[in-house]
């Protein structure tokens, strides 16, 4: 068994003596995906310190699984819930008790690959100003025979760090990079940040994200180092965006904190470039998941922050599915489309065959 710090041949890695990375691996119900994300995280080429997975109430044969691989596996540690507390609350319990240097929030239907963690510390151990580092990752559909590339922006192109500055343009002209699954925060600058947000539901570590790198500067590495299983109706960033009056609470609640805690950070005009953002990504969901527009529920929401695209929802519910993204990306995002399309033509053909484990 590789031990924290080693090469994959069993030699200290140079500055590599002891790696204090603790990871936090919630689960409710994916007994089915927890060997898949549980192998990956034990196939690390830099073994974690800990591996807490806590159990959130579930009804399947989680339990089990859990506690085979905690009979052989002295990292890892089980806690069970009696009563679903949500993966939120019982991740920052958690980070409130961790005295890990970094630590990286797993999914149990989500998996790592081998050199996340060693190409992670690497970069946060080269920048010390960094708070956190984060990667490309592939994404996983429901029925796919393969994991494609996630059509991200790109902070950069080869690893290393992102000041404040660069992150703000970045943001500004291209919109989010970071992906959860695919990064490693540094204790302290988490806890700086305030921790998760429970009131940004499906959007708070991506906030957290912008919070820490407008603040205090990020690493990135433009390579896949992880897989995000996307559920398109069940995932909570799927029912973050699926619910309209809770994405209109979360939006809502963004502005606010965009505005006290990152006003003299963002570029002139980013909060608005966010709106219409934002408001892409709840209509293009909306369209995904229903041949119907629901007017009644996405006016309001609509008049409030874009009625000019309130005005177009008729319309724009008479046209097929494909063709609703293309005119919403011609009303809410025409800055993106140029460097949308620059994207999936460089990433497009990227993919690789589903883990075996999976």
């Amino acid at each position: 068994m590789q031990k924290s710090g080693e090469t994959q041949s069993g030699r200290q890695a140079p500055g590599d003596d002891r790696v204090s990375l603790g990871v936090f691996l919630g689960n409710f119900n994916h007994a089915q995906y927890l060997p898949g994300a549980l192998n990956a995280l034990l196939a690390q080429e830099v073994r974690p310190s800990s591996i807490t997975v806590v159990d959130d109430g579930s009804s399947d044969d989680s339990l089990k699984i859990l506690s085979d691989y905690a009979a052989r596996e002295p990292t890892i540690r089980v806690q069970r819930n009696e009563a679903n507390k949500g993966y939120i609350t019982n991740a920052t319990e958690w980070l409130a008790n961790c005295t890990h240097d970094y630590v990286y929030f797993a999914a149990s239907d989500d998996m790592t690959l081998p050199s996340l963690f060693r190409t992670s510390l690497a970069q946060l151990r080269q920048n010390p100003r960094a708070g956190f580092c984060t990667s490309l990752c592939y994404i996983l559909d429901e029925g796919d025979t393969a994991c494609k590339l996630a059509p991200s922006p790109l902070a950069r192109t080869t690893p290393g760090f992102v000041s404040p500055t660069d992150a703000a343009k970045v943001l500004h002209r291209y919109g989010t990079w970071m992906w959860g699954t695919a990064t490693i925060y540094r204790r302290e600058s988490l806890l700086r940040a305030g921790g998760f947000d429970p009131s940004l539901y499906g959007y708070n570590d991506t906030y957290t994200s912008i919070l820490i790198a407008l603040r205090e500067g990020s690493c990135y590495i433009p390579e896949p180092q992880a897989i995000w299983r996307r559920f398109m109706r069940t995932s909570m960033s799927a029912m973050t965006l699926l619910n309209v009056e809770r994405s209109a609470q979360i939006l809502s609640r963004t502005l606010e904190r965009l505005k006290a805690d990152l006003d003299q950070q963002l570029l002139p005009g980013y909060r608005q470039r966010f709106v219409r953002r934002w408001l892409f990504d709840v209509l293009e969901r909306q369209s995904a998941n229903s041949a119907r527009i629901d007017d009644g529920a996405l006016g309001p929401f609509l008049n409030r922050y874009a009625p000019d695209v309130e005005l177009l929802l008729p319309m724009l519910a008479r046209l097929p599915l494909a063709l609703r993204r293309s005119v919403l990306a011609l009303v809410l995002r025409p800055q993106d489309i140029m460097p949308a399309i620059s994207r999936r033509q460089g990433m497009a053909a990227r993919t690789i065959p589903v883990p075996q484990s999976a």
